[in-house]
């Protein structure tokens, strides 16, 4: 796989875990156990922000910077800003896994919609990514940018812990089946959002219509 493929089939890993996330969260309202978020914890910011979103600000925002893309305005600066926005909902299910015997009603709703709402984010996030902003990408490097991204990836992921993590998404996924594992959660319906997100109030919107997006 070159670059694009490796962040394209870290997306469907990271899909599936949040069609877990999806159902331990309902069960969460349901009184489950909070202590339960930390292996959703680890896998979220071991694979999906250190290992996956590392590799997309450390090597392949910073050559597209390099390329001329603004990192404070378009494309790459939504992006970033996708990934700030879900650091912080995963905190607060770090802090709510942390909880135990102290867990108030208040908390726990904080915690079921935090993970909620991170799973409308990410399934939004990667929708964009791969519509978007990668076939752009694609577009504006040259070929021996694409060889050193791919070299840049392998070397980023060597040591990275990776495969463990992806033994821990197994476990999750089956202790936690997804909802609706035979959907794509990236494909868009109607306006945009996701066909999983039914959350009141919900903030995604039509990736068409984001400013990152227009006239660039």
């Amino acid at each position: 796989m070159d670059a694009f493929e490796t962040l394209m089939d870290e997306h469907r890993q990271i899909e599936r875990i949040l069609g877990s996330l999806e159902t331990f969260a309902t069960r969460l309202e349901q009184g489950a156990d909070p202590s339960l978020l930390s292996g959703f914890v680890e896998f979220l910011r071991g694979f999906a922000d250190r290992t996956h979103h590392g590799k997309e600000e450390e090597i392949l925002f910073s050559l597209l910077i390099a390329r001329g893309m603004s990192r404070e305005a378009g494309p790459i600066a939504v992006m970033l800003h996708d990934h700030d926005q879900g650091r912080g909902l995963v905190s607060v299910l770090a802090r709510a896994s942390e909880a135990a015997d102290a867990f108030a009603p208040a908390e726990r709703q904080e915690a079921v919609r935090a993970a909620r709402r991170f799973v409308a984010l990410l399934r939004h996030h990667i929708y964009k990514e791969d519509t978007i902003l990668f076939p752009m990408a694609r577009g504006s490097l040259r070929p021996s940018d694409q060889r050193r991204l791919d070299w840049d990836f392998a070397a980023f992921d060597q040591g990275s812990g990776a495969a463990s993590l992806r033994q821990l998404a197994a476990r999750l996924a089956e202790d936690f089946p997804p909802m609706c594992a035979s959907l794509e959660a990236s494909e868009p319906v109607g306006n945009g959002c996701d066909l999983h997100c039914t959350i009141a109030g919900c903030p995604v919107r039509n990736p068409w219509d984001e400013p990152m997006f227009l006239g660039y």
